[in-house]
């Protein structure tokens, strides 16, 4: 489960008609494999094509629930119009994001009322509603008019959290929808359909994104994805709850929207006890996803919503199920030094270096030994050029797409490593690029390696922890895999590469330094990639040659 890009659509931002953090991601992800357009709506639409082939669509809608600033009164608190339905009584005394043109300005969301204790039995007893809320930014009327537009965009500002097995963050609804669109595309194989997965806008304010999208796409099927309630809270009874989290997938039977197709419910029915999957059967009586909006076009289409169980929907915070290993990986997030903001592009630079020379010092090597990899991946070219200009020529990258556009920008002299997953049908063209392939973990990848036009230096990848989540070789299969990579003429075999556990204390990873560097003595390989911002001090202590150093370079992505 790729926890990150799921932290990385959660938290971001993009109420109705903002959507553009968010498109890019999608943009991002599935760039490399699809075909993308984008329409005037905000649509991202990924074609898979297969000419002559049933079209299917797959919706998963970007917005989040949010607000537009409609109003700034004399004393610089900010009126609001809300877009999408917020439940008044989820909205106290909550952080959030006001967009303007030089940049997020924080606020807090509160309720225009007296405090409790002056408050009368009757005032106390009313209730709230959503014209009385207000946004206070600490300005004063003329400094807020000044810097804040009407119309500026309006979030919550929330970070992703575990709780026990639990993921908890503000916008569940839809990202986590789009998460799994994502990640269903990468992973499929041998698709029989003509495949449309669009990544919809403006879905909380009526479905309109996702109407505007089948009405140009006239697919055959419609699939939604989208969460559901999951009621199963204290003060809910039991008929009412919907979902229950932990309980599988929800097989939708109908919403406010739609009556979804009986021959699709049988289908995935029939799919999910093939193949072992756990799930329930949801009945909701309000409420609608993108699928209902396109149900009612082209004389009607099959339309059918798969849903994630999701707690305290259209709340400040949504909690939807997650697997054992992300939600404790997430209390396990490796720790990152902070940078000042104020760091310079130099001083962070001198400040790596410093940190790699000292630990070249403890180890009783010299610093000539180390080949500091600057992770650039999501970085604009003007970042990496920042470090070139100080004179440093080693770039990593994990996307071939985003490594050759920036090659192709860029001085010719960097030299550029591929360090990510690499589907062997990318083979040829990050080696196009590439001076050293980091991720050589497969036979299939090997035999591409074959067919090049030149020798390409490589290593392999091992999954030193062997964590079944993660690419990579495991120890009992390397010997056949140097075996295989030596036999290939058009691979120069230099070493080993590893990506270790999540551990919070970077002395947690020696062990499994120690072991990639033991495998590659005993079979005579001189290169070792192991370390990155986190750990790369306890990694060159091990023996590393190349460390991979992103966030400590370039911030937070």
């Amino acid at each position: 489960m790729n926890i990150e890009l799921l932290r990385e659509l959660v938290e971001g931002h993009g109420t109705s008609g903002y959507e553009d953090d968010i498109r890019a991601i999608v943009r991002r992800e599935l760039g490399g494999i699809a075909d993308i357009t984008t329409d005037s709506m905000g649509n991202v639409t990924c074609r898979i094509k297969k000419e002559g082939a049933p079209k299917l669509m797959i919706a998963g809608h970007t917005d989040e629930i949010g607000f537009m600033v409609k109003f700034i009164d004399s004393n610089g608190f900010l009126r609001l119009n809300p877009l999408g339905g917020f439940d008044p009584r989820q909205m106290n005394s909550q952080r959030v994001r006001v967009v303007t043109k030089d940049g997020p300005v924080p606020g807090m969301l509160m309720y225009g009322t007296k405090p409790k204790h002056m408050l009368t039995d009757a005032e106390a007893n009313a209730g709230q509603n959503l014209d009385s809320f207000f946004v206070d930014v600490g300005m004063t009327g003329d400094e807020a008019k000044e810097k804040i537009e009407i119309g500026a965009m309006v979030t919550m500002d929330r970070k992703m959290a575990a709780y026990g097995k639990h993921l908890s963050c503000k916008a569940m609804d839809d990202r986590v929808g789009v998460f799994v669109m994502i990640e269903a595309v990468k992973a499929a194989k041998n698709v029989k359909v003509d495949l449309y997965a669009v990544a919809t806008a403006q879905e909380e304010i009526g479905l309109r994104g996702a109407a505007a999208a089948g009405s140009a796409i006239l697919p055959n099927i419609v699939v939604a994805l989208d969460v559901t309630l999951a009621n199963d809270i204290p003060g809910v009874p039991e008929q009412d709850q919907v979902t229950k989290l932990g309980h599988g997938t929800a097989i939708k039977l109908m919403d406010g929207s739609l009556v979804c197709n009986p021959k699709m419910v049988q289908h995935f029915k029939d799919l999910a006890k093939k193949n072992e999957i756990k799930y329930q059967i949801e009945v909701l009586p309000r409420g609608g996803t993108d699928a209902g909006a396109v149900q009612r076009l082209n004389g009607g289409v099959p339309s059918f919503t798969l849903s994630i169980p999701c707690r305290y929907v259209h709340g400040e915070r949504r909690r939807c199920p997650s697997l054992d290993r992300p939600a404790r990986t997430l209390h396990r997030r490796r720790p990152q030094r902070r940078l000042h903001p104020r760091m310079s592009a130099q001083d962070r630079y001198r400040a790596i270096q410093d940190r790699i020379s000292s630990a070249c010092s403890q180890a009783g090597r010299d610093t000539s030994e180390v080949t500091l990899i600057a992770v650039s991946k999501f970085k604009p070219a003007s970042a990496i050029l920042e470090l070139y200009e100080l004179g440093h020529r080693d770039f990593g990258e994990s996307r071939v797409q985003e490594m050759e556009s920036k090659a192709a920008e860029l001085p010719k002299d960097i030299r550029w490593h591929f360090i990510g997953g690499l589907q062997s049908n990318k083979v040829r063209k990050a080696a196009a690029v590439a001076n050293l392939i980091h991720s050589i973990d497969s036979e299939s990848q090997i035999a591409q390696l074959g067919r090049l036009d030149h020798v390409q230096k490589v290593l392999i990848e091992l999954n030193i922890a062997e964590e079944e989540q993660k690419s990579g070789v495991f120890s009992k299969s390397l010997d056949a895999m140097i075996e295989s990579v030596l036999s290939c003429s058009q691979a120069h075999l230099l070493g080993l590469m590893t990506i270790g556990p999540v551990v919070t204390e970077a002395e947690a990873m020696r062990p499994h330094f120690a072991k990639l560097r033991s495998l590659s003595e005993k079979h005579g390989l001189s290169v070792l990639s192991m370390g990155m911002s986190f750990d790369f001090e306890v990694g060159i202590q091990e023996g590393a040659t190349h460390v991979r150093v992103g966030t400590a370079l370039f911030g937070e992505r």
